[in-house]
């Protein structure tokens, strides 16, 4: 048995660039891995790249 979640807060996460920079953002805990990618206009291109 899982239980449900109780509250979906907000988190914090920080992407490392492969040249050491970071994207930061504000995240419902809710929101997928897929939506945390997609949210950053330089992760979205590479993704899409990847992707065709």
């Amino acid at each position: 048995y899982i239980p449900p979640f109780r509250s979906l807060g907000s988190v914090r996460i920080a992407l490392q660039m492969e040249d050491g920079s970071r994207l930061q953002g504000s995240f419902s805990s809710g929101q997928s891995l897929w939506d945390l990618l997609t949210h950053f206009p330089q992760t979205r291109c590479v993704l899409f790249t990847i992707s065709v």
